[in-house]
């Protein structure tokens, strides 16, 4: 298997994202320019994905039942990662006095905006165990959004500051 720095690579989450997946166990991403975030400089390769996941990155290859994607020396690079999020509240929510219902779908809107920007791995530094486990049941579920890992939740002071 490859180097997990590479398994989570943007262009393969942006596929899913733009709703161009597939539904093939197998595919193939052909003509691709492979930044590695190593030093090393950009190279044309080829990705063969397993079940979503990439089994190979290599040079040309020849694979039976495969989806083939062409994409033309289009970049792709290792997912980025936001080690500080808060995804209990979203931007405004407090002013707008959002209603649970409102606040859970910008929450989820906002799991797809990480991924359209490139982040696929986000540590939230403090989040209600309801609500991690309302995206994480929304993620293994099929929804959209980065790897989610969560720390506890926010401390504060009684009665607020």
């Amino acid at each position: 298997m490859i180097n997990k720095l590479i398994v989570l690579m943007m262009f393969c989450i942006l596929l899913c994202f733009q709703g161009m997946h597939t539904t093939a166990k197998e595919l193939l991403i052909k003509n691709a320019r492979l930044f590695d975030g190593k030093g090393t400089p950009p190279r044309l390769v080829s990705i063969h994905v397993i079940d979503g996941k990439i089994f190979n990155i290599g040079q040309q290859f020849l694979i039976n039942d495969a989806q083939v994607i062409d994409v033309h020396g289009a970049t792709v690079l290792p997912g980025l990662i936001d080690a500080h999020v808060h995804l209990q509240w979203v931007p405004g929510s407090v002013y707008r006095k959002d209603d649970p219902e409102q606040l859970r779908k910008f929450r989820l809107h906002h799991l797809r905006a990480y991924l359209a920007s490139g982040v696929t791995t986000v540590l939230d530094t403090g989040i209600s165990a309801s609500v991690l486990t309302d995206i994480n049941n929304h993620l293994k579920s099929g929804g959209i959004g980065p790897r989610v890992y969560a720390l506890a939740p926010i401390f504060r002071a009684p009665g607020g500051y």
